[in-house]
């Protein structure tokens, strides 16, 4: 009786590279699912850094008069930003409070995105 050789059949090595190829399909589509979220995750982080900067400009201006909130610059309003990010903002209200709105729209790869921001100015 002949003696069993060492190595690999071939369906052992047939298996073992589908194997291997399923394992790199996954890590691949992982991968492109991660760098979607990070890039969502950069739009929303710099558009909520624009409605925040939006709510504090309009702060200081309801501040800088006296009495407070009776500064005409405290209306609403749109203005494009850098990258593709347009921010539109309302400020409503009387007395010793105004309601600011701020919406930030912006593109995240081929689909409209958009953030708002909601906060109240204490005069």
């Amino acid at each position: 009786m002949k003696a069993r050789e060492g190595g690999f059949t071939l369906v052992e090595i047939i298996l073992a590279v589908v194997l291997l190829c399923f394992g790199v399909m996954v890590l691949t589509s992982s991968a492109s699912g991660i760098s979607r979220m990070i890039r969502s995750g950069q739009g929303k982080t710099r558009a909520a850094a624009i409605a925040s900067g939006r709510v504090e400009y309009l702060r200081n201006i309801a501040r800088s008069t006296s009495p407070a909130c009776t500064s005409g610059a405290l209306t609403g309003g749109t203005a494009p930003q850098p990258a593709g990010f347009t921010e539109t903002w309302t400020v409503s209200g009387t007395g010793s409070t105004r309601l600011v709105q701020v919406i930030v729209n912006y593109r995240n790869g081929p689909r409209a995105q958009s953030d708002t921001l909601g906060a109240v100015i204490l005069c």
